[in-house]
């Protein structure tokens, strides 16, 4: 409705002048606010009358209000998750195109993202709250990319870092700041992403990286590379799909070559009273064909993509670590 969005933000409205604003009924607008008020989301300025606080002014715009309009969107989901479950069959629940989020919009058929593009309004609230997410959610402080120092010096003309469906290219650039004391700012550093998500990145944005189109379902055309860098992917997808995509990475991988797997990595017991945001995560991609992972989860997916598992980086707060592979020699 936008209510928050028609209050001013410099004095108070009634709920005659709010109702007029946004065509609805100020006996409703009294009513809901009883609920806010007493919180204290909305000062109560008057008899029906109210005002913006700081904690309703956070969610006109930001983190926090792209993130609650993606929570709300996403709930609409968890509504039909009953029906759903009882009509859907195993085989149902990793088929990408019967997403539980697809199924409770009537466009069982499309995968999520799909679903998404379908409406420009629904698309760029998930595009800005990513956005935000992705800004929160450490890059460096878990795995030591300054350790291959001798490596990269030693052959140089092997890439550094290829990052895999990388985006904008924020992970490389933290990279690369990270790195830049120890062996300067030329080792080669290559984004790989699709046609239309480099299409927008200017070359300016990301001096000394490549840009490489490149679909992760076909063959990796970079080999040897001494890292291979998945930030924030197979959370996406169900195992059948990440084996696709880690089989392309071992085998373009060399011997001393390894694979950095970004993700949320979710404890394997739940403990009362410690933090479940890993598990309401894990919830959350039910609804869109993902899945996150426990570290024996990530072992047995390694493996069964010709992976070895060599170790967890974990973040200093916080499930998200680094898990390091390498390829299985035999």
């Amino acid at each position: 409705m936008g209510a928050f969005e028609k209050m001013p933000k410099d004095r108070s409205i009634t709920a005659n002048e709010l109702g007029s604003l946004i065509n609805l009924d100020p006996s409703i607008i009294v009513r809901l606010m009883r609920i806010l008020t007493g919180t204290g989301v909305v000062a109560l300025a008057g008899e029906d009358t109210y005002a913006h606080t700081p904690k309703s002014m956070t969610y006109l715009q930001g983190a926090a209000f792209d993130f609650w309009n993606l929570c709300i969107n996403m709930s609409y989901s968890y509504y039909h998750w009953p029906e759903y479950f009882k009509t859907k069959t195993s085989e149902d629940l990793i088929d990408l195109r019967k997403t539980p989020y697809s199924s409770a919009y009537g466009m069982e058929g499309l995968t999520f993202y799909e679903v998404l593009a379908a409406s420009p309004e629904r698309l760029e609230m998930f595009n800005k709250a990513m956005m935000q997410q992705e800004a929160s959610l450490p890059v460096l402080g878990m795995f030591p990319f300054s350790s291959f120092k001798a490596e990269v010096e030693a052959e140089p003309q092997r890439a550094f870092v290829v990052d895999i469906g990388g985006g904008r290219g924020q992970s490389l650039l933290g990279i690369r700041k990270e790195t830049s004391n120890a062996f300067g700012t030329g080792s080669k550093m290559i984004l790989q992403d699709k046609p239309h998500v480099l299409d927008t990145i200017s070359q300016d944005l990301i001096p000394g990286i490549e840009k490489m189109a490149y679909d992760f379902y076909t063959e990796q055309p970079v080999k040897n590379a001494h890292i291979y860098y998945l930030r924030r992917i197979l959370h996406n997808y169900q195992d059948g799909v990440c084996q696709t995509i880690l089989k392309n990475i071992a085998e373009a991988m060399g011997a001393t070559s390894r694979l950095l797997i970004a993700e949320l990595v979710v404890p394997a017991t739940a403990k009362v009273g410690e933090d479940v945001s890993a598990y309401w995560m894990d919830m959350v991609m039910i609804s869109i064909g993902g899945k996150e992972r426990s570290g024996k989860e990530f072992r047995e997916l390694l493996d069964s993509a010709g992976l070895e598992f060599v170790k967890l980086w974990p973040a200093a707060v916080g499930d998200h670590a680094v898990v390091e592979a390498k390829r299985r020699m035999s």
